[in-house]
């Protein structure tokens, strides 16, 4: 298993399929994705025993966009923009 690519500003990557996206910036709410195809993404969460950030799964090949939300205002924090080969 390979480690986790950190996300943490707006920036361009390139990816393999199956990498992992990791998160680090703090005050998350949500993450998306422009295309389900290329990445899988998972919110933040606890299932009690642990907490998780929020990330993606890369599945797919081809471009796509990775949206962080959050801060007080729940808006767009930043996008990377994802290449996946």
């Amino acid at each position: 298993m390979l480690p986790p690519i950190f996300i943490s500003k707006a920036e361009d990557i390139t990816v393999k399929v199956g990498d992992t996206l990791y998160v680090t910036t703090p005050n998350v709410s949500k993450v998306t994705t422009g295309d389900r195809r290329i990445l899988d993404v998972s919110q933040a969460h606890s299932d009690g025993s642990a907490t998780y950030a929020p990330g993606a799964k890369v599945i797919g090949p081809g471009a796509t966009t990775f949206s962080v939300y959050g801060g007080i205002t729940n808006s767009v924090m930043y996008v990377v923009n994802v290449t996946a080969k």
